[in-house]
Order: structure tokens, then C-alpha cells, then sequence
């Protein structure tokens, strides 16, 4: 038997010889790539760059087929420090953040699928979170902090007259 044969052989009973002795053999994930993201980078000083043609398996590595991207790893999770040469500014209070469809996105780069034809926005800017000038008012709230003192001035008033009599 040739080396190439004996190669081959332990090739095919590798897994199983890993399995048997209790090694831990890494699983591979396929993630397919998403095509036709649209991506725009500003960097707050009327600076914009516009991608209208990328793809990438997460936001991170879409980012990352075109410009230089530098960050932090937090466990499993990214946190962006500069995009194209241009860092976060503490001082400032201008941190990277990415929107995905105009909406603030939930999880960090690396961790985002994006969907063909999505339109990926980093923005070098003070942090901001998802509700962020939200102004729904339930009215119900309101209407029931408005009738509730009137109902117990009403109980108090029955309650008085009631021992009085």
C-alpha cells in the first residue's frame, strides 16, 4: 500500500477515531453570502462613502470588503473602533453605530444576517439606542392618571358622608 493510500485511509478515520477517544471535533457552519447590500459609511463631518454593490455573510464582513475596519472582541461579539482609518472619539461622544433599513440595529456587526437589497449605514455618531425620540403616549395612561384622584376624592366624599349619618 502507497502513502497516498495510507493517507487517505486515516483521513476518512479521523473523525471517527476522534469521536471514539472523545475529542472534540470542530463543526464547520456554512453561512451563504448575501449579495447586493447597499452600504454607506458616514463619518460625521459631511464625509460619506457609498457602496452600492457589496456582499458579505454579516454586516462586519461586508463592511470589511471595503474599507479597513479595527475592533474590539467582547466574547463572541464585535465592538467597531474605527472604520477606514477613523476612530471612535470618547471625548467627543462619537461612537461607530450601523443601521440597517433605517433602523438602529439590535446586535452587534458580526452578528447581524443581512438580507439582499438591504441598506447598511455606519454613522460616526453620539450613542443612540432604539427608541430614541420616541413619543407614543398611550392614552389610556394618561386618561387613568387623570380619573384615578378624581375616583378617590369620589370614595373619600361617599366614605365621610357615610359615617356621618
Amino acid at each position: 500500500m502507497g502513502r497516498t493510500q495510507v493517507f487517505i485511509i486515516l483521513m476518512l478515520l479521523l473523525p471517527y477515531m476522534a469521536e471514539v477517544s472523545g475529542a472534540r471535533v470542530p463543526s464547520v457552519k456554512f453561512e451563504p453570502q448575501t449579495t447586493d447590500l447597499h452600504l454607506k459609511i458616514d463619518f460625521g463631518n459631511e464625509t460619506i462613502l457609498e457602496f452600492p454593490s457589496v456582499n458579505g455573510t454579516t454586516v462586519l464582513n461586508a463592511t470589511r470588503a471595503v474599507v479597513s475596519v479595527e475592533a474590539d472582541w467582547y466574547a463572541d461579539n464585535v465592538f467597531v473602533t474605527a472604520i477606514a482609518g477613523v476612530s471612535n472619539d470618547a471625548d467627543a461622544g462619537l461612537w461607530w453605530q450601523y443601521w440597517v433599513n433605517d433602523e438602529l440595529a439590535p446586535v452587534a456587526a458580526n452578528k447581524y444576517i443581512p438580507q439582499q437589497g438591504d441598506e447598511i449605514a455606519w454613522r460616526r455618531a453620539p450613542p443612540q439606542s432604539a427608541d430614541d425620540g420616541a413619543t407614543d403616549i398611550d392614552v389610556s395612561t394618561v386618561a387613568a392618571l387623570l380619573l384615578l384622584p378624581i375616583a378617590a376624592i369620589g370614595v373619600v366624599l361617599f366614605l365621610k358622608n357615610r359615617s356621618t349619618e
